[in-house]
């Protein structure tokens, strides 16, 4: 990848989420931009965004990292104006990683995210250095797919609306991709949309770990209380997961690469983040429950779902070491004979970012560092944890949401 000229200005949103945060880490150790400007909702975010990057094991040094506390609805981002002024005359990047993450609000609450994309256009369209905008949008947008066509979800420019999941967190994510569509088409601006899908845990570090809250942590740290893992992930049980530090690694590959003036005038660029290299629960769970103590009964997944029903009507005081209970209608749903989850054409993707490709799928040590990054005890076998530590900081060929939605990113 060519460096960019060493004058590039990258102004980043959602700098203080995980994947946020990750890729913010990435964006300075790469040292590719002069400086980074980190939009964020509150004052003194320098302070909490060095606290999370200290409790993941990230860089601190924010020696080229600009804070400013933004209303990305308002406008001119509710910067005032000789703020606002800098950034037009300095960017050249545009990251929008923020979104309101809740998957049970209908799409007219995402009005607020709706219009900081608007306003992130504008500021892309008055930039004097033309702006590239690179947009983070979810698979959740087409995860309907499957259900009205065949094949991959192509990288492209979806038109209709029903390929959505039907929740406003999805919907908004589409709506918002078409809305970067017409400003490419009208204005000129350069847009890259990356779909992403289902983040994983970090693995080039012990420290860090995948919130325990989400669908498959829950499901794995219940697995002690129920004595029982379920044998397949139902419609979940193809694994094509990027590890959150990885993902974080690509994204700044792929906007960080040097294009021609005719590359940045083309049409609205789709790009899928998702591992191309799939594995499968069903292939794999023998041995996360051989290194798991207790180790559970590995189970059909309809008496699995079962045996989490019924502790979830007996037990329902015990969600500390059943957080699984918390989801049981998504496991309900992800088990449904007539789910269907759609596989995403990659091949852009992977010609962009090369490191997409060499990846690999997720594995069985990924697997046990993760687990041991939520605290379990994995019968001992720390070196296998450790071991997958040391193979993913090596090059990238080792082997691979508070109330989630069956296909959540």
């Amino acid at each position: 990848m060519d460096d960019l000229d060493r004058t590039d200005v990258i102004v980043l949103t959602g700098s203080t989420g995980s994947l946020g945060s990750y890729f913010l880490d990435s964006l300075i150790r790469k040292r590719s931009f002069a400086k980074i400007i980190c939009l964020n909702r509150r004052s003194g975010d320098c302070a909490r965004q060095r606290e999370i990057h200290r409790s993941r094991g990230l860089t601190e040094d924010f020696c080229n990292v600009q804070f400013l506390e933004a209303n990305l609805a308002d406008s001119k981002l509710g910067l005032i104006d000789q703020q606002y002024a800098t950034l037009t005359g300095e960017v050249t990047h545009i990251f929008h990683g923020a979104w309101q993450v809740n998957f049970n609000l209908p799409m007219s609450s995402f009005r607020s995210q709706l219009d900081g994309c608007y306003r992130l256009v504008e500021l892309a369209h008055h930039s004097s250095k033309r702006a590239a905008m690179t947009f983070i949008s979810s698979i959740g947008a087409a995860n309907n797919w499957s259900y009205i066509y065949d094949g991959s979800v192509p990288e492209q420019e979806l038109g209709d609306f029903a390929v959505a999941e039907p929740m406003g967190y999805a919907q908004s994510k589409l709506l918002a991709e078409l809305l970067f569509v017409d400003a490419n088409k009208r204005l000129g601006v350069p847009i890259t949309v990356c779909r992403v899908g289902q983040i994983a845990g970090p693995i080039k570090s012990e420290h860090g770990a995948w919130n325990s809250s989400e669908w498959f942590p829950s499901l794995v740290l219940s697995a002690k209380a129920l004595g029982k893992l379920p044998n397949t992930l139902g419609a979940m049980d193809r694994i094509d997961w990027l590890p959150v530090d990885l993902l974080g690694d690509m994204l700044v590959e792929t906007v960080a690469r040097k294009q021609s003036v005719a590359e940045t005038t083309k049409a609205t660029e789709f790009l899928h983040f998702v591992n191309p290299q799939h594995n499968r629960w069903s292939d794999i769970v023998s041995e996360i429950a051989s290194n798991t103590t207790p180790i559970p009964q590995v189970v059909p997944y309809e008496e699995w779902l079962q045996t989490l029903a019924s502790a979830s009507e007996e037990r329902p005081d015990e969600v500390s070491t059943l957080p699984a209970m918390k989801l049981l209608d998504f496991f309900q749903d992800i088990g449904r004979t007539e789910a269907k989850r759609p596989t995403f054409s990659t091949t852009t993707a992977e010609k962009v970012c090369p490191s997409l490709q060499a990846c690999g799928p997720v594995s069985t040590r990924w697997m046990l560092l993760w687990m041991k990054q939520w605290g379990l005890d994995i019968d001992g076998k720390d070196s296998s944890a450790k071991n997958a530590r040391a193979d993913s900081c090596s090059p990238l060929h080792s082997v691979a949401a508070p109330v989630p939605s069956v296909w959540q990113t």
